[in-house]
């Protein structure tokens, strides 16, 4: 196979022309069809440079170009083919590769095989004077100088913790010069002056040396080049504040120019590089805001390596030097002001143009996305020791900043783990036009309902973790077709913007109780962590769902997540609404329940038109109005009096506008708690019966009759069902709901402890029953036994 050089590839090359010439694809604006992989519309935007295909959301440069479209792909084996296609279409000149070295050999072994000398051993001691590593200064007669560093032990520092040079002489100094190689401090040391540097020249320092500076007078002298300046820049700023003082000063004027040839070839001298430093100003750590830092940094090319020329006698030679991982990643930070974030495991950046979301599924959706954002030119050497497209990009998912959700609408309270994308909210409208305009858009059948839509309207905005919120019931005297399911809907998309959210949760009863978990997926998806309606719609009969309660209260929503990507959960921000026509519903609901009665509309062919318009001219002006009412309403000091005492304090007093208004919804609100409850009337219903039916029981054993009023009567279970059969207001299992009512004290004549009797089964088999208990006490008095549902009764002590 023929190499050519990818970065000659990448200046000649042409995308448009390849595409024209090579493909015989027409490119009409900038764009073409994506032939190669059967596509139909002009999803792939070409430049000469680069090219990206909107469809699959990868992209790169020619190399890449030409490996997905002739040969299949872009990994390795198709990269290969590519260079070598396009080297020969470009009539390039061949690269030929050099032999490599010998795999048993050790570098130093190969240099020495290659002509190179050891001309100096840079020996690195700790304060005791004990030999930590060394550096190796390799020379050649006309090949640029290499380095070689080791242990006492072995090649390589793998296993040691590099340490400062000429360490002992700053440790005794109350001032030092740092300097970018070993050679310089030699030089410096020569004369007097303590002076160290870092093992491996610029990019190598470690902030753990700053220890050694502490309260030091500090002068740097870096080199002069773009490397030697950026290292001293980096030193400067990680010493600011833990040195006593520090001076940068660049003495020598010849290029790549060092301290040492400033005294050997251009004449100087420490009293003029005193002078030098003295007139110096201190150094002064510039914080530069975001904006100006990202437009500064810009100015550069985004590369993975910065290059380093180097004069050998009439030749110059370039270097690329490895920029370190975590370097790259703060400065694409700086660049693009803290982008990409991440959702979940999925990065992402928001175009502050037009506010859409944007996501970066894999490096080359990445490096596409970058260069697209930097406006600048991204080339990523594939050098031995350079980090690779892969490596950034999984460095930058666990270093971006993360988030639970992305929303287009804001929260009140704000939320820290939530990136908000909507637009900058404006100043409220007078007296809360736009949001009440938006209320009076529904029909509630008075004042009082008209406030508690607006609080509905209000419930999606507002979220504190673990704090509860109503579950809202909507229902109407007028039946179907007043409008109920329509309340939900439109607040939906009032909390939807561009694209994100605005959708209801919408499920059933057989979701609920049936596919439980499945529900719980839809709410964990990415595209469910966004919507912010929970929708249990025309609820008949009876309600009862010990889910919906658990959804209601929980703080978070976990599960497992579609595709096995293991456990997600979310912040439970969810607003639960259900819709009846008459239902009744249990205690474990109504306990949580606001209720909204709303009547059938007299409405226009283009209703739902005008509040659609309404919603997207005022959509930041409804929500301006919404966080201006809770954040400005004082509480009015009343107890609450239900379980979302937050919501109802913050929330609903502030939209009922005064505390008369206030006592007013409350008011109607426990009515329709009583009204719709089904476990109280189902509660008076059991108390009549066993009351009723204990009055007519025939008495034996001497007693002329039995007082349901004073006696404690234990009733086996086999009554209790062949009093209750036929009852279509009770369930199947009478004796299991009495249990119950009575735990919640709806039945106080009943004992909700004594579910069996007698304690001690030495005189009669124990039974499963209720015990009857009118006087509230579970003291061991006499119980009187029910032995069947008619006639039969007998006492015993217990």
């Amino acid at each position: 196979m023929k190499h050519y050089n990818f970065k000659e590839i990448k200046e000649h090359g042409d995308c448009v022309r390849f595409v024209t010439e090579v493909l015989g694809i027409p490119v009409e604006n900038g764009r073409c069809v994506a032939v190669w992989r059967d596509g139909e519309r002009d999803s792939v935007t070409i430049e000469r440079e680069q090219y990206y295909d909107h469809a699959t959301q990868t992209g790169g440069g020619i190399i890449d170009l030409c490996a997905v479209s002739k040969f299949g792909g872009t990994d390795a084996s198709a990269i290969q083919k590519a260079q070598e296609f396009l080297g020969d279409w470009l009539h390039l000149e061949e690269v030929k590769l050099r032999k490599a070295p010998s795999s048993k050999a050790n570098r130093y072994d190969d240099l020495i095989a290659a002509g190179y000398k050891e001309v100096k051993r840079y020996e690195y001691r700790d304060l005791e004077g004990k030999l930590v590593h060394f550096v190796c200064r390799m020379e050649h007669p006309v090949e640029h100088k290499e380095f070689v560093q080791g242990t006492p032990n072995h090649w390589g520092l793998g296993d040691v913790t590099p340490i400062l040079y000429n360490l002992s002489a700053i440790a005794k100094n109350p001032w030092c010069i740092i300097v970018e190689g070993e050679k310089d401090v030699d030089t410096l040391s020569a004369i007097g002056v303590p002076a160290t540097t870092n093992a491996g020249g610029a990019k190598k320092w470690n902030h753990a040396y700053s220890e050694y500076f502490k309260g030091k007078e500090v002068i740097i002298l870096p080199d002069n080049d773009d490397v030697g300046q950026e290292h001293g820049r980096r030193v400067a700023s990680d010493l600011f504040g833990i040195a006593g003082g520090i001076k940068i000063v660049t003495c020598s004027r010849l290029p790549k120019g060092d301290v040492t040839d400033y005294f050997t070839k251009e004449g100087g001298t420490w009293e003029s590089l005193s002078a030098m430093i003295a007139g110096a100003p201190a150094y002064e750590k510039i914080e530069l805001n975001p904006v100006e830092a990202a437009k500064e940094a810009n100015k550069k090319d985004f590369n993975n390596f910065i290059m380093e020329e180097t004069e050998i006698g009439k030749r110059k030679i370039q270097k690329k030097i490895p920029r370190q991982i975590n370097e790259l990643v703060a400065d694409l930070h700086v660049r693009l002001l803290g982008a990409p974030y991440r959702v979940g495991e999925q990065l992402f950046d928001q175009d502050r143009e037009t506010n859409e979301v944007n996501y970066i599924y894999d490096p080359a959706g990445l490096f596409s996305w970058i260069g697209r954002k930097t406006k600048k030119t991204v080339e990523w050497a594939k050098t031995d020791g350079c980090v690779t497209k892969a490596e950034f990009y999984e460095a930058l998912r666990a270093e971006a900043t993360s988030y639970s959700a992305i929303s287009m609408v804001p929260d009140y309270p704000a939320r820290s783990d939530v990136y908000y994308a909507h637009p900058d909210l404006p100043k409220p409208s007078e007296n809360h036009s736009a949001f009440w305009n938006f209320i009076d858009f529904f029909s509630p059948v008075d004042s009082v309902n008209r406030t508690l839509i607006a609080a509905f309207v209000m419930s999606p905005i507002f979220y504190i973790s673990k704090v509860d919120k109503p579950l809202w019931i909507i229902d109407s005297p007028d039946g179907q077709g007043s409008g109920k399911s329509t309340i939900p809907f439109l607040t939906a998309q009032l909390y939807g913007y561009q694209g994100i959210g605005g959708e209801v949760i919408d499920v059933t009863m057989y979701d609920l109780e049936k596919n439980y978990m499945e529900v719980v997926k839809r709410l964990i998806s990415p595209a469910g962590r966004n919507n912010r309606i929970f929708l249990l719609d025309n609820v008949k009969g009876m309600l009862r769902s010990a889910n919906l309660a658990k959804l209601v209260t929980t703080s978070s929503i976990s599960g497992r997540a579609s595709y096995g990507r293991g456990e997600e959960s979310r912040p439970n921000n969810l607003t639960y609404v259900v819709t009846i026509n008459s239902a009744t519903v249990d205690t474990d609901i109504a306990s949580r329940a606001f209720y909204i009665m709303v009547k059938k509309p007299t409405r226009s062919a283009n209703w739902k038109i005008n509040v659609c318009a309404h919603i997207e001219k005022y959509r930041m002006n409804i929500f301006a109005d919404i966080i201006d009412i809770i954040s400005g309403h004082q509480p009015y000091g009343i107890d609450p009096i239900t379980r979302t005492p937050e919501f109802e304090t913050r929330v609903l007093q502030a939209v009922c506008g005064s505390p008369e208004h206030y006592q007013t919804v409350m008011e109607f609100l426990i009515s329709k708690k009583e009204e719709t409850n089904s476990d109280e009337e189902t509660a008076r219903r059991i108390e009549e019966e066993i009351f009723q039916r204990m009055i007519n029981v025939k008495p034996i054993m001497g007693r002329n009759s039995i007082n349901p009023k004073t006696d404690r009567i234990f009733i086996r279970s086999n009554v209790i069902e062949e009093w209750f059969k036929g009852k279509s207001w009770i369930d199947r299992q009478p004796v299991s709901i009495i249990n119950n009512l009575a735990r919640t004290g709806m039945l106080p004549q009943v004992s909700p402890k004594v579910t069996k009797w007698p304690h001690h089964a030495d005189k009669l088999k124990r039974r499963n029953g209720i015990l009857w208990n009118p006087g509230g006490t579970d003291e061991q008095t006499r119980v009187i036994g029910m032995l069947n549902d008619k006639d039969a009764i007998e006492v015993e002590s217990d």
